[in-house]
């Protein structure tokens, strides 16, 4: 009887032992794991970007070998580009940002265009040799942006709930950006890119493992990818099929994901509801997320003195025309003219009317 005892003592110790383990795996390994393969992508990209320069320095340089590698180099940022745009934004501005001036309120600080897509303009479609200089400058930049991103990822800790933040916000990410053309509009090899993008994502969230939503999750994230690389052609890939039929599903069960680790977010007030399960959803933006405090957050009673005063033409020079009678609402908030005339003149104005859907 004792012997039974003292058997049940140990296996009871063992079970308690397994799933204290198990949860720990689930709620604190998997981002220190996630931090290290992110820290080995960095140096993948970085691995690239020098193998970039080598060429530069040969005296008989191979355009398709230069072209080769950037393609590469812009792969490899696809896959920790979740994690460098959600926890290092200033310095993926500088890696991927647009090639134009941006200025910076308040103060017009003036940022200059920088990274891999003002290095797309100078190799494609041909490489032009009078910008070498250039591209060497931009590549010793993107060298000193990894030893950011490295410096970052070793000193700060991840947790559940901003990993699957910036995992959710990756695939809207690829849905706004990623399959438009918008970060590579000379080589559009956007549905590649995606791809990758979203093969790192799914082994990311592989780490969550033997879960039912996690096992759901994978399968989806398996799909879109075979969807990407089977339409990778740029001018003829269906995007309302692969939003609607692949990406979607895939941030519903994120979604669905994180509530069953009990992975709480920490709420800010932002532009894009941290709840929102998918871009779509009705709830999906913050109305007060440019409020300077609570006092100014939105209100039925705002919404409608705003709505009167949106109509009303007595606030125009001459009293004949409102807010609504160039931005109408059955026309999107625009007017349906090429161009509308100056208030009390038929002079034409020297723009057309913009609709003001997501002014904000």
């Amino acid at each position: 009887m004792m012997k039974k005892l003292v058997l049940i003592s140990v296996l009871l110790t063992v079970a308690f032992a397994c799933t204290f383990v198990f949860c720990t795996e689930k709620t604190v390994i998997p981002p220190k794991t996630i931090e290290q393969t992110v820290l080995d992508q960095v140096d993948s990209f970085s691995d690239v970007i020098s193998g970039v320069q080598n060429i530069l320095t040969k005296r008989t340089l191979s355009e398709a070998q230069l072209q080769d590698l950037f393609l590469q180099s812009r792969i490899a940022y696809k896959r920790f580009e979740w994690a460098a745009e959600y926890f290092v934004p200033g310095t993926s501005r500088k890696v991927n940002g647009p090639p134009v001036q941006e200025v910076e309120l308040p103060g017009n600080f003036v940022i200059e265009p920088s990274g891999l897509q003002v290095m797309e303009g100078f190799l494609f479609p041909h490489y032009d040799s009078t910008k070498r200089i250039l591209l060497t400058y931009q590549l010793s930049s993107l060298l000193a942006d990894c030893d950011n991103y490295r410096s970052f990822f070793r000193s700060n800790k991840m947790n559940n709930w901003q990993v699957f933040d910036a995992v959710k916000l990756e695939v809207f990410r690829i849905i706004t950006l990623g399959i438009t053309g918008f970060d590579n509009p000379l080589t559009l090899r956007s549905m590649q890119e995606s791809s990758a993008s979203l093969e790192s994502l799914r082994n990311v969230i592989n780490h969550f493992a033997g879960t039912r939503n996690e096992k759901t999750l994978i399968s989806k994230f398996d799909q879109a990818v075979g969807y990407l690389d089977s339409n990778s052609n740029f001018n003829s890939f269906n995007r309302m099929e692969f939003i609607t039929e692949y990406a979607n599903p895939i941030t519903i069960a994120l979604s669905g994901l994180k509530q069953e680790l009990k992975a709480h977010s920490f709420k800010y007030n932002i532009l894009l509801n941290q709840d929102a399960k998918t871009l779509f959803d009705t709830n999906a933006f913050n109305a007060n997320a440019y409020a300077p405090d609570h006092s100014s957050f939105i209100t039925p009673e705002k919404v409608s003195l705003g709505r009167k005063l949106f109509s009303d033409p007595i606030l125009s020079g001459n009293n004949n025309r409102s807010c609504q009678s160039c931005h109408q609402p059955a026309k999107a908030f625009s007017d349906g003219l090429v161009k509308n005339t100056v208030i009390g003149k038929s002079d034409q104005l020297g723009r057309n009317t913009p609709s003001l859907i997501n002014a904000a």
